[in-house]
């Protein structure tokens, strides 16, 4: 199997095929390979094939030794622009609200942290926005934080990007509650404000920055 794992992306295919065709009953030994394997090149060739798809089951899949090889894997490419319009439609952001919400893997947090920020502009132009800001209130701090980091991403974006964000209240749902803001909306809030000032001057909802002037 090493000899043919040297080869080209076609020639690994009847490999890579047997092998994830045969994770769901493997023994420990062809685990272990195929850990090694998924990180050295099986994660590559599927990104390179933008199957993204198949990367997702092996980040799902029920042994956490082969979760963790193809998270490490993929958090190795999620922020090269060529392959995010194919994350999306592979549904990343199922994966990433999966991971978020029944996850007891750390790396699962950790790889959900870094692709809020990394995918930040790619899930707003996808209609995503909603979606980050659920997470803003998730039990993991580390999610909160990658969530508030995106918000800031796309805040930082061209006056299109931050668009986005106006079109779904981002202001009115941080800080139009009538409950005390936590840690994270608050200093998000207070980091996106002069951000977005001039976009809502200029959409006519500059009362909102005023009344929190007063």
């Amino acid at each position: 199997m090493a000899s043919i794992s040297y080869t080209n992306i076609e020639y690994r295919e009847t490999l890579r095929n047997v092998i994830l065709d045969r994770l769901l009953l493997a023994s420990d030994t062809l685990i272990e390979y195929t850990v090694q394997a998924i990180q050295d090149w099986i994660g590559p060739d599927l990104a390179q094939l933008n199957d993204f798809a198949t990367f997702f089951d092996l980040v799902s899949h029920s042994d956490r030794r082969v979760q963790t090889g193809a998270l490490f894997s993929l958090k190795q490419r999620i922020s090269n622009r060529e392959y995010q319009e194919s994350l999306e439609r592979a549904n990343i952001v199922f994966l990433i609200r999966s991971l978020s919400s029944n996850s007891d893997n750390p790396e699962a947090i950790s790889f959900v942290a870094f692709a809020l920020p990394s995918l930040a502009l790619t899930l707003a132009h996808n209609g995503h926005v909603d979606a980050i800001l659920q997470l803003l209130t998730c039990d993991e701090p580390q999610i909160r934080e990658g969530a508030s980091a995106a918000i800031e991403v796309i805040a930082n974006g061209s006056a299109h990007e931050r668009k986005h964000l106006l079109d779904k209240d981002i202001l009115e749902r941080l800080i139009g509650s009538d409950e005390r803001l936590g840690q994270t909306e608050l200093r998000l809030s207070s980091t996106i404000i002069p951000k977005l000032a001039l976009d809502y001057l200029h959409a006519g909802r500059v009362d909102l920055i005023l009344t929190l002037v007063e």
